[in-house]
């Protein structure tokens, strides 16, 4: 499934890419007179990227909202959780499963437990809904192998994003625990 998840990140990435490309095109060609129409625009940049591509109407909706080159809009209602709290949900939950794989606890990372986990959590019902989200989140960082070292593990754990997320929440999470 982790391989699933990371090959549909990279899908997704390379959609982003070519509707980026032909939303920029389709603005470049329409300032040009006689220039082409989305239609064409679409069918190019279809043979270009192997057959995936926006269709002339999402092309044209978005150089109308002055949205080329960006990415594609989110689908649904804007959720209820901070992009910071999510990155922090995303970091613990990495954390989470490499130490549970360390401690040879596999048997608990069940689909069904780590969903309720992250209910408990946000203290609300997301229905693996969350779960879904936080997985496609972390599918570029979490690597299905097996290591054979812990310290290894413990090496790969020390990144960065990981060291600065724990820096930077540390003090949230301090005062949030001593208001309970």
């Amino acid at each position: 499934m982790q391989k699933v998840r990371v090959n549909k990140l990279a899908m997704s990435d390379f959609e982003k890419r070519a509707l980026k490309r032909a939303t920029r095109w389709y603005a470049r060609e329409k300032n040009i007179p006689g220039g082409l129409s989305s239609y064409q625009i679409e069918k190019k940049v279809k043979q270009e990227y192997g057959g995936v591509g926006p269709h002339a109407a999402t092309i044209r909706r978005y150089v109308n909202a002055n949205l080329q080159g960006m990415s594609p809009l989110k689908i649904g209602v804007k959720g209820d959780i901070p992009p910071c709290a999510f990155k922090s949900l995303c970091v613990a939950f990495e954390s989470y499963i490499r130490i549970m794989q360390i401690n040879s606890k596999e048997g608990e990372l069940t689909y069904k437990n780590l969903a309720a986990r992250i209910n408990a959590l946000l203290h609300h019902d997301y229905r693996q809904k969350m779960l879904q989200r936080v997985l496609l989140a972390t599918a570029k960082n979490l690597d299905a192998s097996t290591m054979h070292v812990a310290e290894d593990r413990r090496v790969l754990w020390t990144t960065e994003e990981n060291i600065v997320c724990w820096f930077n929440n540390w003090e949230f999470n301090l005062v949030d625990l001593m208001g309970r």
